[in-house]
């Protein structure tokens, strides 16, 4: 929350001073025009005419006007990103045209000037509101398509990197699957088809930028099913797992989810201790809720990059930016993950 109030802050801060850096350019061409034409018309107290530099600084710093446009590109950047990235079209020129109301009233309160053209300020107003949004979200998009790009193929890089041959791999499993059934060892066999399934989306999922939430679903599924069977009973009393997700019509980024519950089981796991390990992941809509809650163990407290985390958190920057919330409570003994998303339907 704190970074996102800072990075909002340095947006608000870089539109006003772009506005104030329009407002002054606009205005030396008009001086300079004017001055081309009927010489020094204007000058100081003491006689002295007016300069360039003198117009500008006045303007900007000896201009009451000032904390006006400051309190207006306060107001508007609030507007895009509360409003504008959150809402459809008829909410945010509805709060837009209120809120540019409330300015002109304002304005005309403490200044004790009389409003003309009412309805033409308005139209300023609100033309300007609504352009900004659209200037933003455009190079917003623009940006963000480039991130994803380089992301993407970052990414890809280093899945071949690390990754052995994958044919080699799959029919490897397919042979030792058809040998745990000639030999009667089912449980084996299912656990081996489980893994082969599981490598091929790992390994055909992550060369896509979204998948069927249907798919990344089914994963996890498959992930606590050979946690399940390799824990043993006692140990998997402790896991409590609920996955309602009624509609799964949507789609999301692959393997995204993953590597907060692999974070559960890796410190959430002991031998000596009691396990608790809760995950629920739901969804209302296209909104997903996940959350997990896991004790942690003394035995379990690894040093290590993260890297995992790390990456997940940037690839939620990239693919989900103001569509998600992430909360993260890190205790002593306790780990707590809250991940909201809001996912694009399938069919969009």
């Amino acid at each position: 929350m704190k970074t996102k109030a800072l990075s909002f802050i340095k947006d608000w801060l870089l539109h006003f001073a772009a506005l104030i850096f329009l407002f002054n350019f606009f205005d030396t061409i008009d001086f300079i025009s004017k001055r081309a034409r009927w010489g020094d018309f204007l000058r100081d107290d003491d006689g002295t005419p007016d300069t360039v530099s003198d117009r500008i600084i006045r303007h900007t710093f000896h201009n009451p006007e000032i904390f006006e446009m400051m309190a207006f590109t306060l107001l508007v950047d609030l507007l895009y990103r509360f409003v504008f990235k959150k809402y459809r079209w008829p909410v945010f020129i509805i709060v837009s045209a209120i809120c540019c109301c409330l300015v002109l009233g304002a304005h005309a309160l403490f200044t004790h000037r009389e409003l003309t053209g009412i309805l033409q300020l308005l139209g300023v107003l609100m033309g300007y509101v609504v352009g900004y949004a659209l200037l933003r979200e455009f190079f917003h998009h623009k940006l963000y398509a480039l991130d994803v790009r380089l992301g993407k193929s970052e990414n890809e890089l280093n899945v071949l990197k690390q990754q052995l041959d994958p044919h080699f791999l799959f029919n490897t499993l397919n042979y030792l699957y058809g040998t745990a059934l000639r030999e009667k060892a089912e449980s084996t066999a299912k656990g081996i088809e489980v893994m082969s399934g599981m490598m091929r989306y790992s390994v055909e999922g992550m060369q896509q930028t979204f998948v069927p939430l249907a798919d990344e679903v089914n994963f996890i599924e498959q992930y606590l099913y050979l946690q399940r069977v390799r824990l043993p009973e006692r140990t998997s009393n402790g896991i409590r797992v609920t996955v309602a997700i009624p509609d799964k019509a949507c789609i999301i980024a692959p393997m995204l989810l993953i590597p907060f519950i692999e974070n559960a089981f890796k410190h959430g796991i002991s031998n000596d201790s009691s396990v608790d390990i809760n995950i629920d992941i739901r969804s209302t809509g296209n909104v997903l809720t996940m959350k997990i809650n896991n004790s942690i163990h003394s035995e379990n407290l690894v040093k290590g990059t993260n890297s995992g985390l790390s990456i997940t958190k940037r690839r939620l920057e990239l693919l989900y930016p103001y569509k998600h919330q992430l909360e993260i409570k890190a205790g002593m003994d306790r780990y707590d993950v809250l991940l909201v998303l809001t996912l694009q339907p399938l069919n969009k």
